[in-house]
């Protein structure tokens, strides 16, 4: 008895899949980017042998809206 088979049928296309994980844009990742190296330089030029001791208030200002939403794995790499 011989077993009948369907024909292949072409489905529809459908949506692309969704790529793996959340994506920020460009723009956002190069202004965190911007905003911890402005940190870092503002936090390097407020130590001695400068009296610029009031950067480092900015600094860590710019440092920690760089970092703000960020995970604790993101730390780590």
């Amino acid at each position: 008895m011989a077993v009948p088979t369907a024909s292949p049928v072409a489905s529809e296309p459908g949506p692309p899949p969704a790529p793996s994980g959340p994506r920020r844009p460009w723009p956002a990742l190069a202004l965190r980017f911007v905003a911890a190296g402005g940190g870092g330089l503002l936090l390097y030029a407020s130590f001695p042998p400068r009296t610029l001791w009031w950067l480092a208030l900015p600094a860590f200002a710019l440092l920690g809206a760089a970092l703000h939403g960020r995970g604790i794995r993101a730390g780590f790499g």
